[in-house]
Formats: C-alpha cells, sequence, structure tokens
C-alpha cells in the first residue's frame, strides 16, 4: 500500500478509510497481509483526491458518483465537464434514487449480510426515516436494487447510442456490468437456493440486460439475440477475471 500511497499522494490511513467506507475496489489478496493493487486503485484515488481538492465534495457525495465517472474513458474522468454532468444528475436524484445506488453499491461491495438501512442511508446521504418512505425493509431494497441493475448498466453504457464494434461493445458491458456483478451473482446464488422473489428476479434483469446491451452493438448484431449473446460473453469475462473461472472462448 506504500507503493499506492507513493503514486497517488493520499496517505496510507486516509488509503484504508476509502476501503472502509467501501470507495475503492477491494485489492487482491496474494498472501498473509499481502495485498495487490492495480491501474484501478491509482485511477480512483486519484480521482478522488482532485474531487476533494477542487470541488470540496463531501465522500458520500463523491461515493454515489464515481461508478459513472469510472465508467467513462480515462481522459473523460478526470474533466471537469465530465464531473458537471455527473454531480449534477447524481445531487438532484430524488431520495429513491439515491437510495438505490447507494444500495447498489454497497451490496455489490460487502455483500446483503455485510449491509444494514443504516448504511444505505448514511450513503444516500438521507435520513432513516426516508428510507421507510420508499420502501419497506432490507429484502425490500436488495430487490429494488436487483431490479435496478439494468437501468444503471445502460446509462453507464451510453457515451454512445450504438459502439462502432461488437469488441468494443462488448468492452463497455464489461466496464459498465463489473461494479454490480458482485450483487448479480449473490441474486443469482440465492435465487438457487429458492429464496423467496429471487427465482423468477433473475431471468428478469439478464433479458432486461440484453435488451439494453442489443441497442449499443453495431449492425446485424443490433438485436435481442445479440444482446442475449453480448450478456453471455461478458459474464464469461467477468467470471473469469474475477473468479478465475473460464467458461471458454469469452
Amino acid at each position: 500500500m506504500s507503493e499506492l500511497s507513493r503514486q497517488t499522494g493520499v496517505k496510507v490511513p486516509t488509503i484504508h478509510m476509502y476501503l472502509r467506507r467501501g470507495l475503492l475496489p477491494e485489492p487482491v489478496r496474494q498472501s498473509g497481509n499481502r495485498f495487490l493493487y492495480d491501474r484501478r486503485h491509482v485511477d480512483v484515488l486519484r480521482l478522488i483526491r482532485l474531487l476533494r481538492e477542487r470541488r470540496q465534495l463531501p465522500l458520500d457525495d463523491i461515493g454515489r458518483a464515481l461508478p459513472s465517472l469510472l465508467a467513462a474513458d480515462d481522459e473523460q474522468a478526470f474533466r471537469a465537464e465530465m464531473w458537471d454532468e455527473v454531480f449534477n444528475r447524481h445531487l438532484e436524484a430524488g431520495p429513491e434514487s439515491r437510495l438505490l445506488a447507494a444500495a447498489r453499491q454497497l451490496f455489490s461491495l460487502r455483500g446483503y449480510a455485510g449491509v444494514g438501512i443504516e448504511d444505505i442511508c448514511r450513503q444516500a446521504g438521507l435520513a432513516k426515516g426516508s428510507f421507510y418512505r420508499h420502501f419497506s425493509s432490507k429484502d425490500d431494497v436488495y430487490l429494488a436494487a436487483a431490479r435496478s441493475i439494468p437501468v444503471a448498466v445502460g446509462e453507464a453504457m451510453s457515451g454512445a447510442e450504438t459502439l462502432p464494434s461488437e469488441a468494443l461493445a462488448l468492452d463497455r458491458l464489461v466496464e459498465s456490468t463489473a461494479p454490480v456483478f458482485p450483487l448479480l451473482l449473490e441474486v443469482g446464488a440465492r435465487a438457487m437456493h429458492g429464496e423467496p422473489g429471487h427465482a423468477e428476479l433473475m431471468p428478469q434483469i439478464m433479458e432486461r440486460l440484453a435488451e439494453s446491451t442489443a441497442g449499443h452493438l453495431p449492425g446485424r448484431r443490433r438485436s435481442l439475440a445479440g444482446g442475449r449473446r453480448a450478456v453471455a460473453t461478458a459474464f464469461g469475462r467477468l467470471l473469469r477475471t474475477n473468479l478465475g473461472v473460464d467458461l471458454g472462448s469469452t
């Protein structure tokens, strides 16, 4: 972590704090207390530092907007114009949208068992009373966060109406799905264990992801069947990257 601190100018205790708050991707454990940090961690730390120094934004606001900023290409993510667009959108979002965005992020980072209603409210910058005006329970917001995944992925992919090649569309889909992929896997696992509300939810999410993806594919690939193939391929890549599971030529 000292090398990460040297590269970014962010002190080690601050990096630890960002990890605890879920602002940074979890590092890969190599052995014992040795962890691997990569380009993603460097980019996120530099971006947080710039936003804190130049915009004096609170960490909760930065945390809500980071997924959208990081979905942009490297050059755009560090442009002031992009910051204005993203933060205006996130800070003007209604309470329900803010709660859903916070829930998606936290459930993806920590899993269902590791998140409480208080955590979601804190991340969304809202009082606990606001939560119960929109959701009845932790289970309710969990299922709603899962149902919102296709919309979130579609928004992250929306840098271009149609991408010029299937390869670029797949890359964008993988990048856009990666932040919520752990939540998708947990929903799938809970569906397999027969938990109420999950069995029918997973097919709905996958079909909506395919529909959203199809709109970004070029030429003849721009169909529901093409979207389904792209989603399957993207999931194969994410499984290989995150779990070391190789499903073939993905």
